[in-house]
């Protein structure tokens, strides 16, 4: 007869006694070291009570007293070492391995009758799918899988379950949680409404505001509840009442704040602001109706209003007429940008500036400026009302685009002209343009075989694309940074300081020192100023407080040092960095490729 090894495992009786809270609990350790006890539990593992033992008073912790190894005491012992558990534990206690593993918990309160199975006590935190009480162990409150996600060891779930897979660069919903990002234990607890219907937490927030409203005002709560659902409801109904007042009403509220085009970004922070009842503030707000939809700018005024009736100040910079309008003071600057700017032409009322001759802002308030092309338009290739026959020379053609409120449809859209995408904040232009037009085209880049293009398009919410096939590349412009780096500088981006470097670096002088392109750059030792590298600035770390920077004393803030003196024309490299985009035109007029990059 075989015989199987086995491995002993020591258990241990544990009763818990600080669920997440804050604080340094001395006292409490060394009131357990005065009763007996030897060791206690901390944020998940095993601790030796010792003298002066305290915690971070600043970080919540879990916090479990060790009673016994279960497999050592025998059983009247353990039954009264349970009892003496529960007492402490407040009616719960959690077994768990010699490596501090829980293996289960055990309640007088919690347990389901129909399995046996029993839970902790409930608190805010397992409703957060950012924290580690409530996140969905497999994504950790993603709600989907991402390809980074694979092979990382803080996703272990992941690997086990997706493997390999292959996953776009959206990803796919979590197998555990199907995109609910909260633990299944999380997601088993439901509201149930009068009327019967249940709904979880994940599916509460999938509701519009007001569909939010209507179910908890609904909701079938026992004494206790309905006294809890009095204080928190008004508080919840104002919140949501704001996001009808600045227009959001049509968004359901666990929408991915990086799917919110800039003008729903902007109502919400401006929600926020409302929500907040502040008075005697000073608002800062950089041109707030870039995007905005003529109806939602009305809005976005009517928000400003609001702000500024509870005797708050608002500092706007804007450049759009109705704003400038509804204002009660404008600073004009000008004349022009740049060095031909920081003048200012006038201050007053929208009425006094409007009729100062100085002011270029004040013509367009009160006349308005023409368009040299208004009323000349460019004849459009020849359309047909079936898409499929339009020539894919002068049409792109989008079949059925669907992806969140995009409902489908047939889009034709001419090539070799300007294209302008309106409607109101959140109609779906950005996603139809960023999100799905963009990903759609690059795929099928010079493909013109169709069984090939759908097959390319597999994964994307749409039927099919036509007339895709003679674009050489899509390139997107946007908002974003330029660079990401106090080294990145418009000259760089746009490629015309190669030029230049490389052009310093043909000089008859840089020639007979052995100097090339490459010594005339601010990120290499011995042309970059040394005491900065070539940065300009210089970071000052302060403690408690965010970091400062200074101009560098030794370049001031040229970023240049050593042989990167050489001039050309009395100029050096410094100095034609320190040139504005026309001067730099005029600077290398002999020069036709500097020249059109500067221009």
């Amino acid at each position: 007869m075989r015989k199987h090894a086995t491995r002993h495992v020591d258990i241990r009786l544990l009763a818990p006694v600080v669920r997440g809270r804050k604080g340094s609990y001395s006292a409490l350790f060394a009131k357990l070291r005065d009763d007996g006890y030897k060791a206690v539990r901390i944020d998940g593992k095993y601790v030796a009570l010792q003298r002066n033992l305290a915690t971070d008073r600043f970080v919540e912790h879990d916090i479990e007293v060790v009673f016994s190894s279960l497999t050592e005491d025998g059983l009247e012992s353990l039954l009264q070492r349970v009892d003496a558990a529960l007492r402490m534990g407040r009616g719960a206690v959690m077994i768990a391995d010699q490596d501090a593993h829980p293996i289960a918990w055990f309640s007088t309160e919690r347990t389901d009758p129909a399995t046996g199975e029993s839970y902790p006590e409930l608190d805010p935190k397992h409703f957060s799918w950012n924290s580690a009480k409530g996140w969905c162990p497999c994504c950790r409150g993603h709600g989907r899988i991402y390809p980074w996600m694979l092979g990382n060891a803080d996703y272990p779930e992941v690997s086990k379950k997706l493997k390999q897979q292959t996953l776009g660069e959206d990803g796919v919903d979590c197998p555990d949680c199907g995109g609910q990002r909260l633990s299944a234990q999380s997601r088993a607890v439901r509201l149930t409404s009068k009327q019967g219907e249940t709904k979880n937490l994940p599916e509460l927030l999938a509701l519009t505001p007001e569909r939010v409203l209507e179910f908890l005002q609904t909701v079938a709560t026992d004494a206790r509840g309905s006294r809890i659902l009095q204080e928190v409801l008004p508080e919840i109904s104002e919140r949501l009442a704001l996001m009808r007042e600045v227009g959001l009403e049509y968004l359901s509220l666990d929408r991915s704040t990086n799917t919110l085009s800039g003008g729903e970004a902007q109502r919400i922070r401006l929600a926020a602001q409302l929500g907040s009842n502040l008075s005697g503030v000073l608002y800062v707000l950089d041109e707030p109706s870039i995007g905005l939809h003529a109806r939602d700018n009305d809005r976005l005024l009517q928000s400003l209003a609001r702000l500024r009736a509870k005797n708050n100040t608002l500092l706007v910079v804007e450049h759009d007429p109705e704003t400038m309008r509804a204002a009660d003071w404008i600073i004009d600057l000008g004349p022009g940008a740049g060095k031909f700017g920081g003048e200012l032409l006038a201050c007053g009322t929208p009425e006094a500036i409007a009729q100062d001759p100085k002011s270029l802002t004040g013509i367009s308030l009160r006349t308005g400026l023409k368009h040299p092309m208004r009323g000349s338009y460019r004849a459009l290739p020849k359309a047909t009302k079936n898409a499929a026959r339009c020539n894919p020379a002068h049409w792109l053609v989008v079949e059925q685009p669907k992806l969140r409120n995009l409902k489908g449809g047939i889009l034709t859209l001419p090539k070799g002209r300007l294209i302008v995408v309106c409607g109101i904040s959140g109609a779906g232009k950005s996603t139809l343009i960023r999100d799905l037009l963009k990903p759609a085209v690059e795929r099928v880049l010079g493909v013109e075989e169709q069984d090939e293009v759908r097959s390319r398009l597999q994964g994307l919410p749409l039927r099919n694309l036509r007339g895709a096939a003679d674009f050489d590349k899509v390139i997107e412009v946007d908002q974003d940074p330029i660079g990401k780096t106090p080294r990145s500088t418009p000259a760089t981006y746009i490629g015309v300081f190669d030029l230049v470097r490389r052009y310093f670096g043909s000089l008859p002088e840089a020639g007979i020192r052995g100097f090339d392109a490459g010594s005339f750059s601010f990120n290499t030792h011995g042309g970059r100023c040394e005491t900065c590298k070539g940065a300009g600035i210089l970071k000052l770390e302060m403690s408690f407080m965010p970091d400062s920077y200074i101009t560098c004393e030794d370049c001031g803030g040229r970023r240049y040092g050593g042989y990167a003196g050489h001039r050309m024309e009395s100029k050096t490299i410094a100095d034609v960095l320190d040139m504005s985009f026309a001067e730099a035109a005029e600077f290398f007029a002999f020069h036709s490729r500097i020249q059109a990059l500067a221009h």
